[in-house]
């Protein structure tokens, strides 16, 4: 009888130990989590590789773009900051996702390149087609015409067409020939409209590439940049473009894009083609 009564009360124990663990457990990892947390008004940055962890409790934003702005190597130019205090918890985040979670809108300033790091412009791209080397100032040019893509960052599109136009010259010009083949269209749109006035090659491949992308902005397409009126300025002026590649704007004569037909329709008629 001892026996029975010593094992239930044994049971009874262990059945109630597991729950005890369980509680205490709770409020330990609850203890630990609050002594983790920043104090009011403060949080805690860290950074590791591109990923960024932001832990928050009603800090200052200013202050937390302020070390944000600090922890990044290169250049980053923010938009107005909101006056507001944030309370977050992001975990192993990129940058583009911490700020914008935060509701930060930045643009890159990338450095330009030490004058040790200029190559030869033959030298540039035989390194890169034989041993898979892409020099730094290559690097540069390439992070430039990336920003011009149609993404959420205000800003970082038109610093980068400024840039570019800028400082054109031959290795601008194949980066940018390269890139009116750009998935995104607002980079097609970009590249064209530095190229439009600026080409001056005979390489078929470049001139319809160009040429391919200039008649896509004849399109209704809302683009930031004059690239209609900029388009048929030069087509006005330079007839042969139309001449040349007659088929490709007669192929837009049944386009979707109304504006697009009227606007292939009107050069050819001006260049003598009624057919």
């Amino acid at each position: 009888m001892i026996e029975k009564q010593s094992f239930g009360q044994g049971v009874r124990e262990n059945v109630k130990n597991p729950v005890l663990i369980f509680c205490a457990s709770m409020l330990l990892a609850a203890a630990t989590a609050s002594a983790q947390r920043p104090q009011p008004g403060a949080f805690r940055l860290q950074r590791n590789g591109d990923r960024f962890s932001l832990e928050a409790n009603r800090a200052p934003l200013a202050d937390v773009v302020d070390a944000i702005s600090r922890s990044v190597s290169s250049g980053i130019r923010f938009g107005e900051v909101p006056d507001k205090a944030v309370t977050a918890h992001y975990p192993n985040v990129t940058l583009e996702q911490l700020l914008e979670r935060l509701g930060v809108s930045f643009v890159l300033i990338y450095q330009r390149p030490e004058p040790h790091l200029k190559y030869e412009l033959t030298d540039a791209w035989l390194m890169e087609e034989a041993v898979g080397i892409v020099p730094a100032h290559i690097q540069f040019i390439r992070s430039w015409i990336k920003n011009m893509e149609d993404d959420y960052m205000y800003g970082n599109a038109t610093a980068a067409l400024n840039w570019l136009c800028s400082n054109y010259g031959p290795e601008v010009e194949r980066e940018l020939i390269d890139a009116l083949t750009s998935d995104d269209w607002q980079v097609r749109q970009y590249a064209a409209h530095i190229l439009i006035d600026r080409y001056s090659g005979n390489d078929p491949v470049a001139k319809e590439r160009l040429i391919k992308a200039i008649i896509e902005g004849l399109r209704d397409d809302g683009a930031d940049i004059p690239n209609q009126r900029t388009a048929l300025s030069y087509l006005f002026q330079h007839p042969e473009w139309v001449n040349d590649y007659k088929a490709l704007f007669a192929e837009k004569l049944h386009s979707d894009d109304r504006q697009q037909r009227l606007l292939c329709a009107a050069l050819l008629a001006i260049n003598g083609r009624t057919e």
